[in-house]
């Protein structure tokens, strides 16, 4: 937006005059972009910034090392870092698909280029950076967005999460993997999402108990439930969009109770592809997962559900799966027969062993 900015003050400038007829001039055009997040920890600034300008139809063709690794003053609050991550993912992750024709810039593969990309979507690759320092709620935040994506084709994501808590790590990989299978290849993602390439990379551990947890809510007619640990839930999933300026109860304790006296969440735009579940039908509150955010419970009342959930039609098909298991330190891989299974025979697979 600065450097838009700067133009946009150069074209108003009356020192401005044009070039005689028949003179030379070069056009330097910062073309296709490149948002690299190397090295950049999250803050509410970043967050506004990318989501801005996804907003605005500004389009990329690859965005670098994406993270949800906290500042550490964000860090420190708890309702804001809630806040910036489901911005930033939420936007990263959108689920409009945005006409290039109208970009704010004018970088898209054309129709009629060399190799031209059909149906180019606004943020070309995106490389996610998943390693141990992301935490748990925000991997889930991650997953539920990028099951109803619509911005990316391609979708690259580093899996690094090994610590010294053997306990954590167990504990860490088991939820990963339930949350990789709702929002890479559950039935929802391939009929809402725009994937048709991932690349898993820096594989720390793909055991057995690891892919058992991932086929569980492959298999399960209630994945929502299932991925949260919601044993007796009531079921009746159902998409809706919440309206904007509404509260969202954000926080839940280790038991998995709404922590009441925290502050609600509240977003100055609709969410679409909201997925309540657990619904009896008439409580006031109800159970959701927000593409961006995670579990959350919105009120009723401020959900429009989707009457036509049942006549939607895919529009891309997931092809490809490439998988590279960690070169620097020892990895686990007796679950890869069992996962090859579950993901199905219509991808094309591409292996990298360690040298």
């Amino acid at each position: 937006m600065i450097i838009k900015n700067e133009w946009d003050a150069y074209y108003r400038s009356s020192s401005e005059k044009e070039l005689p007829s028949e003179s030379l001039q070069c056009t330097f055009v910062m073309e296709p972009m490149c948002a690299d997040f190397s090295d950049v920890l999250l803050t509410s600034e970043v967050a506004l910034v990318m989501e801005t300008l996804v907003r605005n139809n500004v389009w990329f063709s690859e965005i670098c090392t994406l993270s949800a690794e906290l500042d550490e003053k964000l860090g420190a609050d708890a309702r804001e870092a809630k806040k910036a991550v489901g911005q930033l993912v939420a936007s990263v992750f959108d689920s409009t698909r945005r006409n290039p024709e109208e970009a704010c810039t004018k970088y898209y593969p054309e129709i009629d280029t060399f190799e031209a990309e059909l149906n180019p979507l606004q943020l070309g690759t995106v490389n996610m950076d998943c390693n141990f320092a992301v935490r748990d709620c925000d991997v889930l935040a991650m997953c539920s967005a990028i099951a109803v994506s619509r911005t990316t084709k391609t979708l690259r994501m580093q899996l690094s999460l090994e610590q010294e808590d053997d306990d954590y790590n167990i504990i860490y990989r088991g939820h990963l993997w339930k949350y990789l299978a709702y929002g890479l290849f559950s039935a929802r993602s391939r009929e809402l999402s725009a994937l048709e390439s991932i690349e898993l990379f820096c594989i720390d551990s793909m055991s057995l108990a690891d892919i058992e947890t991932f086929c569980a809510i492959l298999a399960s007619r209630h994945p929502e439930e299932d991925m949260l640990d919601f044993f007796l839930g009531h079921g009746n999933e159902r998409d809706a969009t919440l309206m904007k300026n509404t509260p969202i109860r954000w926080q839940f304790d280790s038991g998995g109770q709404v922590a009441t006296d925290s502050s609600p969440i509240i977003l100055d735009s609709p969410v679409h592809f909201v997925r309540s579940f657990n619904d009896d039908g008439k409580s006031d509150w109800v159970d959701a997962i927000l593409p961006g955010y995670g579990r959350c419970q919105v009120q009723r009342k401020n959900l429009k559900f989707d009457p036509d959930e049942g006549g939607r039609t895919k529009g891309t098909v997931l092809t490809s799966l490439c998988l590279r298991f960690t070169k620097y330190r020892p990895s686990v891989s007796t679950g890869l027969p069992q996962f090859l299974g579950a993901v199905g025979s219509s991808l094309s697979l591409y292996m990298h062993a360690t040298k």
